[in-house]
């Protein structure tokens, strides 16, 4: 059964303001940071999926230089297929560390959990490639006709528009050519002016 999704810290600042305060800016920095360490943890060939939570205190600009500091902190939530990067937990900790500003390798707790066993007989589809993207093998035909389709449509409507607007400078010319008739006269109309009428 698919687990229900609920809001999180992003969704108190979904919505930008016009001026948004310190405190929303940082949210939103380290929301993003997050989110990119994530992805970056993802690009691990034995990770499913990763989550990442950073938490960097605020600093008081006025406090004493030799005042104690809190420390920033990192959890990160790794869904793996096999158990062997749990093994590697002390070079993913650099790796996070690494990324977060005043962040310590001792500071980021990592918790590596196995995926669950896909049900008996159900595998994944094997994925084809189709430019830069990966899409399944039954869909790659599908959509590189609908690339073919796009591609002559946005051509045709290309050849109609330099072909409309060539029509609209012939009728522009000829109606031109007809106010000019219109103000001198019929019969001052050159030789050449009847020809292109």
């Amino acid at each position: 059964m698919p687990r229900t999704t609920r809001p999180g810290l992003e969704s108190l600042y979904a919505e930008a303001s016009m001026i948004p305060s310190p405190v929303e800016e940082k949210a939103r920095f380290i929301n993003a940071l997050s989110a990119e360490i994530a992805r970056h943890l993802e690009q691990l060939d034995d990770v499913l999926s990763a989550s990442v939570i950073i938490t960097a205190p605020d600093r008081d600009p006025l406090a004493p230089a030799d005042a104690p500091r809190t420390a920033a902190t990192a959890s990160v939530l790794l869904t793996v297929r096999s158990t062997g990067l749990a093994t590697q937990t002390e070079l993913l900790r650099q790796l996070v560390a690494g990324a977060a500003e005043d962040l310590a390798p001792d500071n980021v707790a990592i918790v590596v959990a196995k995926a669950p066993p896909p049900p008996e007989g159900a595998t994944a589809p094997p994925l084809a490639s189709l430019g830069p993207l990966r899409v399944a093998h039954g869909s790659k035909t599908p959509l590189q006709v609908a690339f073919g389709i796009a591609i002559v449509l946005v051509a045709g409507l290309g050849i109609l528009l330099i072909r409309s607007q060539k029509r609209r400078a012939e009728l522009r010319a000829r109606l031109d050519l007809l106010e000019r008739q219109a103000r001198t006269g019929p019969t001052a109309a050159t030789g050449t002016d009847r020809a292109a009428i």
